[in-house]
């Protein structure tokens, strides 16, 4: 067999093994048999989370510049602060602590992996929080600067299209659909650069939209 027939084949498989995924990927979300896409959590999703948690751990125990690991550490620090803002015991000191703890954590990742548009969301969440309102306006900037610069990484071809990401948020909670609103509204009024946007949207998460009429409710700027 000569290297072309060798690359043929193998991209043969690697055609056939993207379907099975797929065909797997369906077959988990299917509602009919829901207690497959269950099972596949408790099992997979458990032992995958476990160890993951115990890398992350370990890396930060050891001060490795992993920036998924410190992202997995501060977004941690963000439940406990949200838990803590929530609850009918509120303690004021445990806050200061665990924004000064977030805060250094987020200094410190971006040493070493500046300019993620993740480590901005974190800490703009954690400027809201504790109330500094000037740093977190300031932030939501930064935010969209970072979006418009990943875009023109990308070249000049599509140059004015934007990606929406298929996020739950978006779909099934009625709070966050004021994110795309925001958006939508944000382009009337040209506070954003003229696009067209698309909402990456696979059939399976369909049936999770909280508001169905919510997808084709903006379709006027919106594709999905």
């Amino acid at each position: 067999m000569n290297i072309s027939s060798r690359w043929e084949t193998i991209k043969l498989v690697i055609k056939q093994t993207q379907r099975l995924g797929d065909d797997a990927r369906m077959l988990l979300h299917d509602p009919r048999i829901p207690g497959v896409f269950a099972f596949y959590q408790t099992v997979v999703g458990g032992g995958r989370n476990a160890l993951r948690t115990c890398l992350y751990r370990m890396a930060i125990s050891l001060s490795v510049p992993w920036p998924a690991a410190y992202t997995w550490y501060i977004e941690k620090l963000a439940v406990r602060a949200s838990t803590n803002i929530e609850s009918n015991d509120y303690d004021a000191a445990y806050a200061a602590k665990l924004d000064a703890e977030a805060i250094q954590q987020l200094d410190r990742l971006e040493q070493f992996a500046p300019n993620l548009q993740s480590t901005a969301e974190l800490r703009a969440g954690f400027s809201l929080r504790a109330g500094r309102t000037a740093e977190y306006l300031a932030l939501q900037y930064r935010i969209f600067d970072l979006q418009e610069n990943r875009a023109r990484l990308g070249g000049t071809r599509n140059q004015n299209m934007r990606i929406l990401e298929p996020r739950f948020p978006i779909l099934i909670g009625i709070g966050s659909t004021v994110n795309l609103d925001t958006y939508v509204k944000a382009g009337i009024l040209g506070l954003r650069p003229p696009s067209r946007t698309v909402i990456l949207h696979e059939p399976w998460l369909q049936r999770y939209a909280v508001n169905p009429c919510l997808l084709h409710y903006w379709k006027q700027y919106i594709d999905i």
